[in-house]
């Protein structure tokens, strides 16, 4: 039976000043995150021994090990990545204002020339990926300093870094298209994504989503299946699945309990839409995370 991965285990990666934060995500089965902005962070999403797509404002775009995607402040974004032995996946969202700073402070970079380009990044590419792939551990080996330690030669490892960044992205930049522009309807799929919340549980129907995003319910159906490929009731049970998941793991509650407090009414209903979600029953999902 095929498992899909809706926990991977995750290695957080802190970084003191917030200027970005890192994580890897050791993926042994198929991984997908649903469709989600970032307000004022660049999420740069770099795979390993993995394939899949990354849709992007509504474009669809396939992934292997030597692609870097781009997810730009305000664009909504999903991704499936599916390994080829094991794989993982660094993703690194970096605070946009920071980023602009330390350009202008130690680059002489001006904010408005940084902020053009850094608003026209593809969302997808295929070359130069080893260098970034050399900055993604390089990073890491940053976040991971210890409290205490002398981190001078850490944080000119970081500006180095981050003049690695400027180049590709804005080398990328200047082979822009119309297409990678932020779309007209983006604002409107924000206020979707909103109201549904990041567990799926910010409203009870179609209608009341439409009304809370000031939205007709068939033009906010339009929008969300143009920006997503997707439509919003898959959207919200796969949300609410990914929620009941760590409620069965982390609270350690039993099968009913995850249903009641993830917002399924029917229990059966749950079980079906679990494992359709994961590959495997609620049951099964706790039992092989636990053993």
């Amino acid at each position: 039976m095929a498992v899909r991965s809706i926990d991977p285990f995750i290695e957080e990666i802190p970084y003191p000043n917030g200027l970005y934060r890192a994580r890897i995500f050791h993926n042994v089965h198929e991984a997908a995150f649903p469709a989600h902005y970032h307000k004022s962070d660049l999420e740069i999403i770099i795979p390993t021994g993995m394939r899949g797509e990354f849709v992007c404002n509504g474009k669809y775009y396939e992934v292997d090990q030597y692609s870097v995607c781009f997810a730009a402040p305000g664009a909504v974004h999903s991704n499936r990545f599916k390994p080829e032995v094991n794989g993982s996946h660094f993703t690194l969202q970096i605070n946009m204002q920071k980023l602009h700073n330390i350009f202008a402070d130690y680059m002489r970079v001006g904010i408005q020339e940084s902020g053009v380009f850094l608003s026209m990044i593809p969302p997808l590419i295929a070359d130069r990926t080893g260098e970034f792939r050399k900055m993604a551990f390089s990073l890491s080996q940053i976040g991971s300093t210890l409290s205490g330690v002398d981190i001078k030669g850490d944080y000119a490892a970081l500006l180095a870094d981050l003049g690695t960044i400027f180049s590709i992205l804005r080398s990328a930049a200047i082979k822009v298209t119309a297409e990678n522009s932020p779309a007209s309807w983006q604002t409107s799929v924000h206020r979707i994504l909103d109201v549904i919340g990041p567990f799926g549980l910010g409203a009870a129907s179609l209608s009341e989503i439409a009304e809370k995003s000031a939205l007709s319910k068939s033009h906010m159906c339009s929008l969300f299946k143009k920006a997503t490929g997707g439509t919003i009731q898959n959207h919200i049970l796969e949300l609410r699945i990914k929620y009941a998941a760590g409620l069965l793991l982390d609270k350690g509650l039993n099968v009913s309990q995850a249903a009641a407090e993830s917002g399924f009414e029917n229990l059966s209903h749950f079980i079906k839409v679990f494992r359709k979600v994961s590959g495997v029953t609620p049951k099964q999902w706790a039992l092989r995370k636990q053993s």
